[in-house]
């Protein structure tokens, strides 16, 4: 009995269990690295437990035990007009103004065990954009706090044990930010004291506060649109730098004060499409930084070795351009919504047709492509969240699919399926339903949630 105990214990102290604390796991990477997970998926999911939620596309954050998420209460929104529709922009013929109606965003705190609430924290928004569902960003949980955006870039941090508010920052009022499109969307951002968030307004597209009291420590740049992709971290010329990722451009940043590195333009020829769309989080290949949008496709970018400049090394096309070939426009990797994996020098993402697709992201040569987890046809706006682990790779697909399998260059090799969430929210143009929030993996489990329930599922299964 004593050994059989002590085997027992050794065991469970060689498996590596992580949180999940934001948007892209514990090191920003996208990486999921626990140790002890199943090679294959199970046949049928065992659900530890399953809950009710509200509309929103925020991701859930696992940390310490508990569930971090926020949605906005169910119920249609209650609109200032009700026969108010979106309007073209007298002042800008790329924008619409949206009809204004109100709605209570929350964020909330579950058990990760039980999936029981724990607490919850309510706020009343104006919401004023397009697909009004709820908020967008996951949480980023560090050090006891919480950070939680709004869609209408509401910034809250508040005590990750029972909610109280610590501080908070209204983008709008403080920083007199246009509203996106889409709303707010890009995570909070940790980096040392810092939280750093994508904003808006006049020099202030990116802004630094301290974490802990919420006191701006900097703020850079202009952008006709702010975007909604999560900047990261790289080191060039032995320093780190920030590096943003917005509708118009490119730039490595010091983190520690907000000044200007490099920029290079984005798109590399013409005037971006507008309303734009830079979701994708930049991703490191081979040293060079790679991008992609669903409208003006890839490009990769080389920082020099002193890290204060950058030069294109190819850049994609863009699908809207009409004095394209049909063979142009379907080049490269347009992906709208999920971020690429890079492994051994190739990127592998979905397209906005929903082909999964590998390509050499210095010529843009797809190696290959796949439709086969749309049944063999083109999804418009196809969207799904690549998580590495160990030699393998888990796809979470929009359709509410998961699949582990092995990226190489001739394919998606010996993928296991299994369904895991059933797609309620109709897409955009209503051609199919969607689960467009991206996963979080800890303790052997997955965590997900579409439009009304949030669940978790062990890998193990059954």
């Amino acid at each position: 009995m004593r050994s059989l105990t002590l085997f027992s214990l050794l065991l469970t102290a060689s498996l590596r269990a992580d949180d999940w604390p934001q948007w892209m796991g514990p090191e920003r990477d996208g990486v999921y690295r626990e140790t002890g997970v199943p090679k294959e998926l199970p046949k049928t999911f065992k659900y530890r437990w399953k809950k009710p939620i509200g509309p929103g596309y925020s991701g859930p954050s696992v940390a310490g035990g508990k569930v971090y998420v926020m949605d906005r209460v169910p119920g249609a929104p209650k609109l200032a007009d009700p026969n108010a529709k979106p309007m073209p922009d007298p002042k800008d013929k790329n924008k619409y103004i949206f009809p204004k109606a109100t709605v209570t965003e929350r964020t909330l705190c579950l058990s990760a065990a039980t999936g029981e609430q724990l607490w919850h924290r309510d706020n009343d928004a104006v919401y004023q954009m397009s697909y009004s569902e709820g908020p967008r960003a996951a949480p980023t949980v560090h050090a006891g706090k919480v950070y939680a955006l709004g869609a209408m870039g509401l910034l809250e941090c508040l005590n990750a044990d029972d909610g109280k508010l610590i501080w908070k920052s209204d983008f709008q009022k403080d920083f007199n930010a246009p509203i996106q499109a889409w709303g707010w969307a890009a995570h909070p951002f940790i980096d040392g004291d810092r939280v750093i968030c994508l904003v808006g307004g006049k020099g202030a597209a990116v802004v630094a506060f301290n974490k802990d009291a919420g006191k701006e420590l900097w703020r850079a740049l202009d952008s006709g649109e702010v975007g909604y992709s999560t900047p990261m971290l790289a080191t060039f010329g032995g320093k780190p730098q920030l590096i943003v990722y917005l509708s118009d451009g490119i730039f490595g940043l010091d983190p520690a004060t907000g000044k200007k590195h490099w920029s290079v333009p984005f798109p590399a020829q013409g005037e971006p499409t507008r309303p734009s769309v830079p979701i994708p989080t930049p991703i490191l290949v081979d040293g060079k930084i790679f991008i992609t949008s669903g409208y003006e496709g890839e490009m990769l970018i080389d920082v020099a070795a002193d890290g204060l400049s950058a030069k294109i090394i190819h850049y994609g096309t863009n699908i809207n351009k009409s004095d394209q070939s049909d063979k142009e426009k379907n080049a490269g990797l347009h992906a709208i919504i999920g971020t690429p994996v890079a492994k051994d020098g190739l990127v592998y993402g979905v397209d906005f047709m929903g082909e999964f697709r590998c390509l050499d992201p210095k010529t843009g040569e797809r190696k290959w492509t796949s439709l086969e987890h749309y049944a063999g046809k083109q999804a418009l706006f196809g969207c799904a969240f690549l998580t590495p682990h160990e030699d393998r790779c888990f796809m979470f697909v929009d359709t509410g699919d998961l699949y582990l399998g092995a990226l190489t260059p001739k394919g998606f090799e010996h993928a296991s399926k299994t369904h895991l969430i059933d797609a309620v929210q109709p897409s955009p143009r209503g051609r199919r339903k969607v689960v467009w929030t991206p996963p979080a993996y800890s303790n052997n489990a997955i965590f997900i949630r579409n439009q009304d329930q949030i669940l978790c599922a062990e890998l193990s299964g059954s």
